[in-house]
């Protein structure tokens, strides 16, 4: 068997180790492995005979090149008296572009949103962490960005965004979190929402600062389903831009969630044990927004992409003092240098 490759951005010099484990019960002759073009096999495989249940690894070095996504296609053959075998797996490349690049954007409507094919369960009865940049066009209507679950039933329908005038919620079906907070420029926030279910708190962040007081649920989230970004299963379809949304399940602190919210994640600082799924919206197709875990791609139903003007680049340069975050753009909130 072989190990996953997972993402990995254009423009990365990776060093993978690949493990080979001989699940049979006779030695087993590593023969070969394909390799596309760009990748190098560290290692003659002319001394690679693995013993019954014994494990080695092989190491592959490529640096990407690709200007779009880019999907790569490995195999292993391999044989002993019983005959011959292949394995494959996969890498798949994403582009790398500067600052912030790409946002999706829904116009509010029932036909604008996007969904994966693949149910999760990872946010069940469990901690986790939503963030995102948001830019909403309209406060006056239910304005969700992040839906999971369709079930009336209480604490079994994740519903993460807006409601209809200024109010930021956390919702788990008929148990919200809900945060009165007036936007005072009507621009780009960044936003996080945290559940830890050994206390069942919530909390929200704006800009990385906490708004209103911490929350107690009556239970975990409880459902399942689709991951939909843009709409919440029914009704409150998202009317703005959306950027750099991760979910996580654990409970981001607020000094985690300050160190990222104004940069993007990459391969030098991905915890990939922990983020479920991210989306950067930065490639360029209209019908799919890739996740860089390679877990929960999506089909955009509607939408498109846009140019974003969220304040997330490849590095971040901002300070905070205890109540708000130091700014000399916009007095009281964020100020980020791209770079």
């Amino acid at each position: 068997s072989t190990s996953a490759l997972g993402v990995i951005l254009e423009g990365d010099s990776v060093s993978v180790q690949i493990a080979l484990t001989n699940i049979g019960l006779e030695d087993l002759n590593i023969n070969a492995i394909a390799l596309p073009a760009g990748y190098t096999l560290e290692r003659n495989l002319a001394d690679l005979i693995l013993t019954p249940f014994e494990s080695d690894t092989v190491e592959i070095k490529f640096v990407s090149t690709a200007t779009g996504i880019q999907s790569d296609n490995f195999s292993v053959d391999s044989d002993n008296s019983q005959g011959v075998y292949r394995v494959t797996f996969e890498l798949n490349v994403y582009p790398n572009l500067a600052g912030a690049a790409n946002a999706i954007r829904f116009d509010g409507s029932a036909t604008q949103f996007a969904s994966s094919a693949i149910n999760t369960s990872d946010l069940t009865s469990a901690s986790f962490s939503v963030e995102f940049w948001a830019n909403r066009s309209d406060n006056t209507t239910n304005d969700f960005v992040l839906g999971i679950g369709n079930s009336a039933n209480p604490n079994e329908a994740l519903r993460v965004g807006f409601k209809a005038g200024d109010i930021v919620s956390l919702g788990f079906g008929s148990d919200d979190h809900d945060v009165n907070w007036v936007d005072p420029t009507n621009g780009w926030h960044h936003y996080a929402f945290t559940f830890n279910n050994t206390n069942n708190e919530r909390r929200i962040f704006i800009d990385g600062i906490e708004i209103g007081t911490t929350d107690i649920a009556g239970n975990a989230f409880l459902g399942s389903g689709n991951i939909v970004i843009g709409s919440p299963g029914s009704g409150g379809h998202f009317n703005g831009d959306i950027d750099e949304l991760r979910i996580w399940n654990v409970t981001l602190d607020e000094a985690t969630i300050r160190k990222n919210l104004a940069s993007k994640l990459d391969n030098s600082n991905l915890p990939l044990d922990s983020l479920v799924a991210y989306y950067r919206f930065d490639d360029g197709s209209n019908t799919t927004i890739f996740d860089l875990t390679s877990s929960y791609q999506l089909s955009i139903i509607g939408g498109t992409k846009e140019i974003s003007d969220a304040s997330s680049g490849d590095k971040s340069i901002f300070s905070f003092t205890d109540t708000e975050i130091s700014n000399n753009e916009f007095d009281e909130f964020l100020k980020v240098a791209n770079v």
